[in-house]
């Protein structure tokens, strides 16, 4: 019965959302093997209704990052911390449209700033080798795609993502030995929201 009533629509929406994102650092070379990262995310959204579709533009804070080993040197190990302003657009569609519960498909991109980039070294065996180093030579900015789901309970918002990066991060950096490394960010989101404020059309 909620999904079928008729609502007014929201043309407008502002509103917060936090959450975490579950990443792993991504490479072409075959003998890397990397384990996953958690990181905080939130931020600010405006949403933009046109019946079933939307335009979402976010400025949000993510914390990515990345774990990973070489298989000729297991005991060196590498962890990788990235925090960045965000900027995602996403192009949305109500497949489900109710006057308190609906459910939307997002599609789009995003543009992030690198506000932090830096990778800590490991060495189990020769623990005086541990060192942190900031990349000079990795990307102050990144970009890719999104795709995922969003589910509206009235101004709540419960969001989940997948993104994939594009830029090298890390692939130039001489502790990777190889500048074709590749290094790119991906990884899994959920964000819970609250749209404060909603605009209705007269």
């Amino acid at each position: 019965m909620i999904c079928g009533t008729a609502s007014a629509q929201k043309i407008i929406q502002l509103g917060v959302h936090a959450g975490a994102n579950v990443n792993i650092l991504s490479t072409s070379l075959q003998d890397f093997y990397t384990n996953g990262y958690t990181g905080f995310r939130g931020g600010v959204f405006a949403r933009f209704n046109f019946s079933r579709f939307n335009i979402q533009p976010e400025l949000n804070f993510s914390m990515t990052g990345g774990e990973g080993v070489f298989a000729n040197n297991p005991n060196r190990s590498y962890s990788t911390k990235t925090n960045t302003l965000e900027i995602p657009i996403l192009l949305g569609l109500k497949l489900v449209k109710g006057k308190l519960v609906s459910l939307r498909t997002q599609f789009g991109g995003f543009w992030a700033w690198n506000i932090t980039n830096s990778i800590v070294v490991h060495d189990e065996v020769f623990t005086q080798n541990d060192s942190l180093i900031v990349s000079s030579q990795g990307a102050n900015f990144n970009g890719g795609v999104v795709l995922g789901l969003g589910l509206d309970i009235w101004r709540f918002n419960l969001e989940a993502r997948y993104q994939w990066g594009l830029a090298n991060l890390f692939g130039n950096n001489i502790i990777y030995q190889d500048p074709r490394a590749g290094m790119r960010y991906s990884g899994f989101s959920i964000t819970l929201g609250f749209s404060f404020y909603n605009k209705e059309l007269k």
